[in-house]
């Protein structure tokens, strides 16, 4: 983590300001694997990851807006896509007009603490730029992340979110 150390309005705590959000080093399937059974079932990148030649997974961010803030509260999740979107996204990863494709249909391959059936939730996966993650979008308008996404949330719902981080299922 980087930045100034500031006090937490939610805790009191001095935190970095910034590096102190929620993210997955890897999709959930992916980083339930043994070390022996990821090294020889999976191909694993900083942003990319594919599990048995058959499932394809990109890394981004779910954005949630926080109220009073002017930058938003980003999950750090990962998608899985078909190897279609997959290789649409490789030749376009170093374009820098890349946020004219249309968005790619995805699921969300993280169980998000805190939320009830995220692992699977449908969404959209839109490129952003070359020195940017890509941003997720949450489809599915019955689910609570949906309204996290579009109304916003709390500070202290942020700090409930990057309370979870050491114990998120994909932190092994």
């Amino acid at each position: 983590m980087s930045g100034a150390r500031q006090p937490c309005s939610v805790c009191g705590c001095e935190h970095a300001g910034d590096g102190l959000e929620l993210a997955f080093e890897q999709p959930h399937e992916i980083a339930e694997l043994s070390l022996e059974a990821r090294a020889r079932r999976c191909l694993l990148k900083s942003d990319v990851s594919v599990l048995d030649d058959q499932r394809f997974f990109v890394r981004g961010v779910l954005p949630l807006p926080v109220a009073g803030r002017a930058v938003p509260y980003n999950l750090g999740v990962w998608a899985e896509i078909d190897k279609s979107a997959l290789a649409r996204i490789d030749e376009l990863w170093d374009d820098p007009r890349q946020e004219r494709e249309p968005p790619f249909d995805g699921t969300l391959a993280n169980r998000v603490p805190l939320v009830a059936n995220s692992l699977g939730l449908a969404l959209r996966v839109r490129l952003s730029g070359p020195s940017t993650c890509p941003y997720f979008e949450i489809a599915d308008e019955r689910h609570e992340l949906f309204a996290e996404q579009r109304q916003g949330i709390s500070e202290r719902r942020a700090h409930d979110y990057t309370r979870q981080a050491p114990s998120a299922p994909s932190q092994k």
